[in-house]
């Protein structure tokens, strides 16, 4: 990796910072310390201090201010990667609090690893069939009495201006009436839970595959599919509204574990907060996800923890005045 791709990633990170804050040239000073704070996950109070300045301005803001500005870079992405159309995926990942405090967008959660509240977001990502990887295109927080099903709608109007949506892929924890109807207009397959008794007993009757119709809840009516595995071991259940050869709806589906496999990646540039203020916690999620982006849009072929630590060597030669270089 050379030199003219850390000044990219630096420019790519500014761009990001000048329009969420308006800085001039001179005042934007905060690039070092949030890539070193992502290379080292940890604390931006811990990297360099600055982080009391940092946290001021960033408080002065909304959080949908940085989303906007999140989108309008991405959207340059996927045209630079002349992506036409794609497959849709959403999660929903989170972040532990330790705190005590209460406030709207803290969940709470089973207290088994220490904590019992933390903070969500709804990640709507682009999967690159090509490359098998995915670009996230929106984070939305959540909050108490989160209107889901809504969110996802918007979410989906806006990809479709970017690009044909294909198919749209979601796991179990979204499968309800109000996001199903939301989807209405999308082919998706949904990862259907197999609490209810009807799925139970066709899970374990059938041989290869069935479907059957589904009112989730009394109020929405959905096709389910049901996959045997070839090893016979379990039985897949879909909530879908496409009609394909049984054994496409798992390879399509398997297509959607990329989300899980990305994040595990992201987190390896995970910017950790004390902060109990959701714009704070916000901001740096989405800067984590932003480097990500950068990283599949303008990387060499190295790992991404490799990239980030590349980056910041050379931003610390820079420092040193030493110019034009080649690392090992």
């Amino acid at each position: 990796m050379n030199n003219l791709l850390s000044k990219t990633v630096q420019k790519e990170l500014r761009k990001f910072l000048d329009k969420a804050f308006f800085f001039s040239r001179s005042d934007n000073n905060y690039t070092e310390e949030i890539i070193l704070a992502a290379t080292a996950n940890t604390y931006v109070e811990t990297a360099e201090g600055k982080a009391d300045s940092l946290h001021l301005k960033i408080k002065e803001c909304n959080w949908e201010n940085f989303l906007d500005i999140y989108q309008e870079i991405t959207k340059s992405y996927v045209r630079r990667l002349n992506i036409r159309s794609g497959i849709i995926a959403f999660d929903i990942t989170s972040e532990p609090f330790y705190g005590k405090t209460n406030n709207l967008y803290l969940i709470g959660c089973k207290n088994e690893n220490g904590y019992k509240q933390e903070f969500e977001f709804l990640v709507m990502s682009l999967i690159d069939e090509k490359k098998e990887e995915k670009i996230p295109l929106a984070c939305i927080p959540v909050h108490l009495g989160f209107d889901c099903s809504k969110t996802i709608k918007e979410l989906l109007v806006y990809a479709s201006k970017l690009f044909r949506i294909k198919l749209v892929l979601l796991d179990r924890g979204f499968y309800s009436a109000d996001n199903i109807k939301a989807l209405q207009g999308f082919r998706y397959i949904m990862l259907a839970p197999e609490r209810d008794e009807k799925i139970k007993y066709y899970s374990a009757v059938i041989t290869s595959h069935a479907h059957f119709y589904h009112k989730v809840k009394k109020k929405e009516l959905t096709r389910l599919q049901l996959v045997r595995d070839e090893s016979d071991k379990f039985t897949w259940s879909f909530a879908t509204n496409m009609i394909l050869d049984p054994y496409d709806y798992v390879s399509f589906y398997k297509k959607r574990w990329r989300i899980e496999t990305n994040f595990r990646v992201e987190d390896e540039a995970k910017i950790k907060s004390k902060s109990v203020f959701i714009e704070i916690r916000y901001f740096y999620f989405l800067t984590s996800l932003l480097l990500h982006s950068i990283w599949l849009v303008f990387r060499k072929e190295i790992p991404f923890k490799t990239f980030l630590i590349q980056i910041y060597k050379f931003i610390m030669l820079e420092g040193l005045g030493i110019g034009q270089i080649i690392s090992n």
